[in-house]
């Protein structure tokens, strides 16, 4: 296991950061490697260069008058420096000696861990990744900020801030082998996007949405082994507004801290009770999964039969207990409906459906065969732009299962699927399908009012992702003609 830490940008909104760091060192939580953006590039650089130090280090430095003065021209300086550069309100030379003076590595070489951070470059309109040379050009050239900050050249190339080309670089964490990753990010993320009503929201909703796309795909498209825990900042979810354009104001930096590290601290400890309840049952696990292992096809079916009870019932406490922490981290359950954390969700759901297809399959030698036609390019381009309507045969739960995780984890989609009622006696199936946008179907509840909120709740917010599943079960809950 290769553990990641991701530190995402934000500005300011970056103390959240220290606070995640002080709960990640308290439950004994070290990275194996460190990937920073913009001011996650600085507060990743320190992680780098001190692990164990680097929570109490950057906590003094972000409550010092250091990080101030790197911003802390008047304005008629920044109007003057606007007039004559025509670019950017700020000098760099303060960020730059900021760095130099308090950062305790001067190259990537001298850092403890391995890290990288990226940057824009105009010339290649691409990413480009630093992981060697001087760190602290590296970091400038993350931090530039279109506006504030001059380009950064390194090189032959002009580069500006890391946030335009990967705000919270997953991706790149993964593709440099990580398996659990951390990501400390600054609160963005979970705040609601909604219609622009205003001119000057309609800037901040196309700048969010170009911040996060590259994100949500990432998190929708993680590869089988890779666990990702985003960790909460505490703050209340609110629509973007122009109070983010305070880029110098630190009246809220202790606060932020303190928030990020409770409600990561809270987080953390349910993950840490969750795999202590759950590491009996894992030590049976392991033992059936090796007795099968010896076993002949067929042989044995009681212990077949125990192996895949035990799977079943350590996804389920698992996924009842992921979403636990999940609702901790939505501030107790306010931020559950929001996108982030429906994301969150639908990765619970597609783990719990890859572990309990695994154990079907090494338990049963259960495989799946699909035959569809060869798609041009033109159709798989377009496969993920609208929504689609899955009719199946249903022989039992098991299908629908099979069939929803084949959507979620070979298609990439996001299902919304109808089920039997009586399945929310299990209590995972109920908690995890209850927060996303499924429909239960009883026997008891007909009606065409029923039927139509019904519909309204699968139908509500459908995007190039979803895949709407009805099941043939539900044959005697006849919606009205």
């Amino acid at each position: 296991m290769r553990t990641a830490f991701v530190l995402g940008g934000g500005g300011l909104l970056g103390a959240h950061e220290v606070g995640m760091l002080r709960a990640l060192a308290e439950a004994g939580i070290r990275p194996d490697l460190v990937v920073g953006t913009s001011i996650g590039a600085i507060n990743g650089a320190f992680v780098a260069a001190d692990p164990e130090g680097s929570a109490q280090r950057l906590a003094e430095l972000w409550r010092s008058e250091a990080v101030q003065d790197a911003f802390s021209e008047k304005l008629w300086a920044r109007a003057v420096r606007l007039v004559r550069s025509g670019t950017h309100l700020h000098s760099i030379e303060p960020l730059r000696h900021m760095l130099a003076r308090m950062l305790p590595a001067e190259d990537f070489r001298d850092l403890e861990l391995p890290f990288q951070c990226v940057a824009a470059s105009i010339e290649r309109a691409s990413a480009r990744w630093f992981a060697a040379g001087p760190l602290v050009p590296a970091i400038l050239a993350s931090c530039a900020v279109p506006g504030l900050l001059p380009p950064v050249r390194v090189g032959d190339e002009h580069c500006f801030d890391g946030g335009l080309v990967d705000s919270i670089p997953v991706g790149r964490a993964i593709a440099l082998g990580a398996t659990t990753v951390y990501v400390l990010q600054v609160g963005r993320i979970e705040n609601p996007l909604t219609v622009p009503k205003r001119p000057w929201e309609v800037g901040l909703v196309a700048f969010e949405i170009a911040r996060r796309h590259r994100f949500h795909e990432e998190m929708s498209e993680l590869p089988d082994g890779v666990d990702v825990h985003i960790l909460p900042t505490g703050e209340n979810p609110r629509a973007p507004d122009l109070s983010q354009l305070r880029y110098r104001d630190k009246t809220m930096v202790g606060a932020s801290i303190e928030r990020a590290y409770a409600a990561s601290g809270r987080y953390l400890a349910a993950l840490a009770l969750g795999l202590a309840l759950l590491f009996p049952l894992l030590a049976v696990l392991s033992w059936l999964f090796d007795r099968l292992g010896r076993s002949r096809p067929g042989r044995n079916r009681p212990l077949r039969l125990l192996f895949f009870a035990l799977v079943w019932l350590f996804a389920d406490t698992s996924a009842v207990i992921m979403c636990l922490a999940l609702w901790i981290a939505s501030g107790f359950g306010g931020r559950l409906r929001t996108e982030p954390f429906q994301t969150r969700h639908y990765a619970v759901m597609r783990w719990f459906l890859d572990l309990v297809y695994r154990g079907a399959a090494r338990a049963f030698g259960l495989r799946i065969e699909v035959e569809e036609p060869e798609l041009t390019g033109e159709e798989l381009a377009s496969r993920l732009t609208r929504p689609v309507i899955v009719l199946s045969r249903h022989a039992g739960p098991g299908d629908s299962f099979l069939l929803v995780r084949q959507l979620l984890s070979v298609y990439g989609r996001r299902p919304r699927v109808v089920m039997k009622a009586s399945l929310q006696l299990d209590p995972g199936v109920d908690v995890v399908a209850n927060r996303l946008p499924n429909v239960f179907i009883s026997h008891a509840k007909t009606g065409e009012r029923v039927f139509v909120e019904q519909i309204e709740r699968l139908a509500r917010g459908l995007d190039g992702r979803a895949a709407a599943a009805p099941s043939p079960r539900s044959r005697h809950a006849r919606p009205p003609t």
